[in-house]
This record gives C-alpha cells, structure tokens and sequence, in this order.
C-alpha cells in the first residue's frame, strides 16, 4: 500500500474582510504578518489509515483576545469550489478535531486519514483588536499509501528476491514483513519454489499500517514426475492410457513418450508420442515393457517410467462336445445320467428334458429311480454359458 501522506506546503497569506474596508493596510511576507501577526505550520507526513496531528502555531499582538477560530478545506460544491468549514463536512463524526488548547495552537487532528482527505485547507482566525479582520494561510494536503516492491516478483530458484518497503515518509521507521499472513525474518533470500506466495509490509506505530498483498512466483523445473496406466490389468486387444504427472512452475508444456527397447549389447529408447496423455490401442503382448515420460517448461525438464504388461487374451467358447454318461443301465434299478461339455468360460447351466419339452431336472446329473427301456433315449441335456449353448440326447 502507498503511505498516506499529509504534506503542509505554506503558501502566502492574505488579509480578508468580512465587512466594509479597513482604514488601514496589513503588509506580510512569506506567511507571516507584520507586527507580530502571522500563522505557521509544520510539514507532516501521514499514513493511509492512520492519524496525524498537523502541527499549527498562530502569533498576534499583545492585548489581543482571540474571539474566533476555523479551519476550511477546499471543497467542490456543484462542481463549483467553495471553502467549506470542517464541521459542515460530510464527515465521520470525530473525524476532524482541532487539539489547538494553548494560546498560539492551532493544531488539527485527522483520524483514519483517507484519499478523501487530500486537498487544500486553511486556518483563520479573529481578534477583539481587529475585529473586522481575519487572518488565514492555507496548505495542501497529500495520501498515499505504504508500499512493498518484490525485485524481482516472477525469479528461478536460486536468485535473489528483495524485499523493499516504502513509507514516502522522512525519517527512520521499523518495517515488518509477511508471507501468507505470517511474518518472516528476511527481507533478502534466495528463492526456492516453497517461497511462492503473497508478501505485504506493515509499519507499527499509534496505528498499525499495512501495505498491499504483492505475489513472488518460483520457476522450478518438473519435479516429482510419475506414469499412472489406465486399466491395470491389460489384455490383448483392449486399449490403455498412459497419464504422465509432474509438479512444476510454470507448468509443463511438453509431453514426450519412448519406450525402452532391449536389444543385444545396448539399451535405447524409441519415440512412441507426445501430449500428456498416451492412448495405446488393440495391444498386442509385445507393446509390453517400460514407457518413459519426459515432461518440460521453460526452466528444464525431468523424466519417469512406467511398466506396462499386456495378458494373453483369454479364450471365450460357447458349450461343444457335449456328452452323457451312464451309471447302472438295468430295469427296475437306479440309474444315473451325468452331462459334460467344453466350454470357455465353463457351463455354468445345466438343463434336462423328457422327451422335446418336458423339463425334468437341472445341474450335471440327473437319477432316476426305476430304469426300463421305455424311458431309454427320452432324456436330454442342454449344457450353457454366457457364449452360447449346446445340447446332448441320451440314446
């Protein structure tokens, strides 16, 4: 934040009447009135925020009794300018407070000046001696703010960072520094990429100041740099992406991919794409083995694996080769139907049937408690999975 600042600046002052003209000249230079009339005032320097006591001194002949005193500032009116008396401002209340307690003090105290506060102002004051005379000087007042300059804001690790803060203010002041709102013992350093961040200065007075928040920016070239690979587990045919991630600032720019090829005697990489995103499509067992990703900005570039493993594809058979098998094949005794077939998956579904429709029974074996040759070549089994289906009559 820029410094508030107050300046007084005299400026040369004149005789007002208020009534008809006096019989009389009043001579002045530089401020001050002949015969010991005169106003002076103190250069003052404030800042934003704060409050400022404006040093004024007022001197009059002997046997004089001040019955008057006002302070104006230049104020715009209608876009006309007018000097308007403090009081009749627009104020806060408390906002302008004249401290002027002993004969002479003029002294004026802005609270919590503002930019609103800048302009022009003027003290006049009237005697018992001179009733119908008012004498007036008036200065011009200044706000600025206080003010953190980061040299340079945007550095690579390892440079140097200055941190600067100015009040516009004469005289020695303690300046404090902060970083993400805590405070910070140096006002140089080297950069590293964890010095990213928001500074500000503050100065500790009646009031305590603080400037604007000012961001320093660490270069660093990619770090921390890995290769996720999307799915997991992949098989002949299928698809996978490659995803490379890298920690830097500013951020990467450049994704370039290889992949390691062992050959006799030697071990080199060959190019494969580029982007942040690799897409490998129906894979094969030989695009197996160690993807590397190489990630850069404008500062440098780093690089990291990644090991992809492509499976044989599984085989997917529908049911074939189905077959009954026959335990005890005697009238009147207990017999057995047991049902297999081949299949990839395995049959997960078992079905029989009498005759073309008739269901009897379900899984791998069917009984029967009483075999006689009028049931023989009447039972059938359908063996199923997610592929298809195949069937069997027991002849």
């Amino acid at each position: 934040m820029l410094h508030p600042r107050l300046v007084v600046i005299l400026l040369p002052a004149r005789t007002i009447s208020l009534e008809a003209p006096l019989p009389r000249k009043i001579l002045f230079l530089k401020g001050v009135w002949s015969g010991n009339w005169g106003v002076t005032f103190e250069n003052k320097c404030a800042l934003k925020g704060t409050s400022v006591n404006l040093k004024c001194n007022y001197d009059y002949p002997a046997l004089n009794i001040i019955t008057w005193v006002g302070w104006y500032k230049h104020h715009p009116i209608s876009n006309v300018w007018h000097w308007v008396l403090l009081s009749d401002l627009h104020s806060p209340p408390n906002h302008f407070k004249y401290i002027g307690k002993s004969r002479g003090d003029c002294s004026l105290r802005i609270n919590n000046v503002q930019y609103s506060d800048q302009g022009k102002y003027r003290f006049r004051f009237s005697s018992t001696l001179g009733k119908l005379l008012q004498l007036l000087l008036y200065f011009s007042a200044t706000v600025t703010d206080l003010t953190l300059v980061v040299q340079p804001s945007t550095v690579r690790e390892g440079d140097t960072v200055r941190l600067t803060c100015r009040s516009g203010c004469p005289g020695p002041a303690v300046f404090f520094f902060f970083k993400d709102g805590r405070r910070i013992q140096r006002s140089q350093f080297q950069a590293r990429r964890e010095d990213s961040g928001k500074y500000y200065c503050a100065i500790q007075g009646p009031e305590t100041v603080w400037s604007a928040t000012v961001a320093l920016s660490v270069h660093y070239h990619p770090m921390n740099v890995s290769v996720s690979v999307n799915p997991k587990q992949i098989v002949e045919g299928s698809s996978a992406n490659l995803t490379c991630h890298s920690e830097a600032n500013p951020a990467a720019d450049s994704y370039t991919w290889y992949k390691r090829t062992d050959t006799v005697g030697s071990d080199s990489l060959a190019y494969v794409g580029s982007g942040q995103v690799l897409s490998l499509s129906s894979m094969e067992s030989s695009d197996s083995g160690l993807y590397v990703c190489l990630a850069r900005n404008s500062v440098g570039e780093a690089n990291s694996t990644g090991l992809v493993l492509v499976m044989a594809a599984e085989q997917h058979d529908p049911p074939r080769n189905t077959s009954i098998s026959i335990l005890g094949a005697q009238d009147d005794y207990p017999v057995t139907l047991t049902c297999s077939s081949e299949a990839n998956p395995p049959v997960d579904t078992y079905v029989w049937y009498q005759g073309e429709a008739t269901l009897t029974g379900r899984g791998p074996t069917f009984s029967m408690a009483n075999f006689t040759t009028e049931t023989y070549g009447q039972h059938c089994c359908v063996a199923r999975n997610r592929h298809g289906s195949d069937s069997m009559t027991f002849i």
